[in-house]
């Protein structure tokens, strides 16, 4: 049990003794005692998603991307599993769980504010597998994580909504288990991968948002959704915090307040912006029309990590 006040030893030696009922995810060793400061992260946060003020979450791709977003007064940060991916030399959805493992441990290293993961559809094919990724991030001090339901086997197609819930459940299962409160943000593809029609698209959209709240979701994410009628419907529904995917569909961030959302990512787009740039300057310089004058001194550079 957590003992807020004089946060006690005791919080989570809850791993030696766990029942088993069937699934990894419940019979899962949880060997290390998660520390009372990282609940306080994973609490800090689940209070971060506010309709209010919207939590404006960058996509890190590494711990230098992660340490800049932070510096720049981030909250929270997010990982980009194209931006790490890339890093990697690999493209998205390909990179190996122990290169994702990797990063996480470099980028929670990195910065003192709470970071969630892109799991992707979580690396693995069942539940209990699932699990292990997923006890595998909190074993390197994440507090978030992200779940589509996109099936990267079948491109096109969702997992049911049955496949999807099952996962739902076993993840929030493992986070009762380690006493830590994961923040599941479960994500849909209805409107990213334009599928269904349009008439179809905001009810099949609803009836699985739904069913991932009622498995136990902590937040909702539905990227390319942007009509502020649709995007105020969902709000109004869903009584869970709404994530989108920023883009030139908003000209204002003071707009998405009576839209109802919660939080805002913008996926790869910072990492796609920083290949860009590279590919000017490789360019420039290799043709011979660029003279070097970084926006970051050596000492300032080499500062960002110092005391890591």
């Amino acid at each position: 049990m957590f003992i807020k006040n004089g946060y006690a030893f005791l919080f989570l030696i809850i791993s030696a003794s766990l029942v088993s009922s069937g699934t990894a995810c419940e019979e899962a060793e949880v060997d290390p005692i998660f520390s009372p400061q990282l609940y306080e992260k994973a609490r800090l946060l689940h209070s971060l998603h506010s309709k209010e003020d919207p939590l404006l979450l960058p996509n890190a791709w590494d711990a230098l991307s992660a340490k800049i977003f932070e510096q720049a007064g981030a909250k929270a940060i997010a990982t980009t599993s194209a931006g790490m991916a890339a890093v990697f030399g690999y493209e998205d959805g390909k990179l190996p769980r122990d290169l994702l493992f990797l990063m996480v441990d470099r980028i929670v290293k990195s910065v003192s504010i709470p970071v969630t993961v892109d799991l992707e559809a979580g690396f693995g094919d069942t539940p209990d597998e699932i699990c292990e990724t997923v006890l595998g991030i909190l074993k390197r001090g994440a507090v978030g994580i992200n779940l589509e339901d996109a099936d990267p086997k079948r491109p096109g197609h969702l997992f049911s909504v049955t496949e999807q819930t099952e996962k739902i459940k076993a993840i929030k299962s493992l986070t009762h288990k380690v006493n830590l409160p994961l923040f599941v943000n479960v994500r849909t593809d209805i409107f990213w991968l334009n599928l269904l029609s349009q008439e179809e698209q905001l009810p099949e959209t609803l009836r699985r948002l739904q069913a991932y709240q009622e498995a136990g979701a902590d937040g909702v994410f539905v990227p390319g959704l942007t009509n502020p009628d649709l995007i105020s419907e969902v709000s109004r529904t869903i009584q869970l915090p709404l994530n989108l995917l920023a883009g030139p569909w908003i000209k204002d961030l003071a707009e998405l307040k009576p839209l109802g959302v919660s939080r805002l990512t913008i996926g790869s787009s910072a990492t796609r912006d920083y290949a860009g740039y590279l590919k000017t300057f490789a360019h420039q310089y290799l043709e011979g029309h660029y003279t070097l004058n970084p926006a970051i001194s050596y000492l300032e550079f080499n500062a960002l990590f110092e005391n890591k």
